[in-house]
């Protein structure tokens, strides 16, 4: 029988939450007019940026299938179009053409938002598809478990009750010749 792995549920989650961290720092630079902020920001950002590769690196080392590893993909190619975009809109921010150019590029852009969520929304509804299969087949396994535990008690206890009448039958039988 084939060992059926669970799903890394917490590190996509992790990889989830470092999304949605990295990007709301580039709202927060766009949004922001202040040198010092922006400079705060971006030191955040690459912070940020490190701890989501961190993320995908540690996921990549407890993938479990081959549709695991194939939504891994698509988590990572929905990335990659992110910081593409990202790279840019920082680019421009960077040039101070607030409210010009940059804002409008990220709002025009939002399907690229919309597909790395969309990429790690779809994994990890596998992950919790997986993950819920998984929990069926043990409490299978523990029904079955301790249906054969119960027969195997019964069983044990009727040959006990049975060596007992028989040992009953053979003493008294052994005793009644006696008298």
């Amino acid at each position: 029988m084939p060992q059926e792995v669970i799903p890394d549920i917490q590190s996509l989650e992790t990889v989830t939450e470092r999304f949605n961290t990295l990007n709301s720092l580039i709202w927060e630079h766009v949004t922001t007019q202040s040198d010092t902020q922006m400079s705060q920001i971006e030191g955040q950002i690459a912070s940020a940026h490190q701890k989501l590769t961190e993320s995908l690196t540690a996921y990549e080392s407890v993938m479990s299938s081959q549709p695991d590893m194939d939504l891994y993909q698509s988590d990572k190619e929905a990335l990659s179009q992110f910081d593409a975009l990202g790279s840019e809109v920082l680019t421009l921010s960077l040039s101070n053409e607030k409210k010009d150019g940059h804002v409008a590029n990220y709002c025009k852009n939002k399907a690229t938002i919309q597909q790395v969520i969309s990429a790690l929304q779809k994994h990890r509804e596998y992950n919790f598809t997986k993950a819920h299969g998984i929990a069926e087949n043990v409490f299978a396994i523990k029904a079955a478990a301790t249906t054969t535990s119960i027969i195997t008690m019964i069983i044990a206890a009727l040959i006990v009750v049975a060596i007992s009448l028989f040992i009953t039958r053979t003493l008294t039988k052994a005793l009644g010749d006696q008298s």
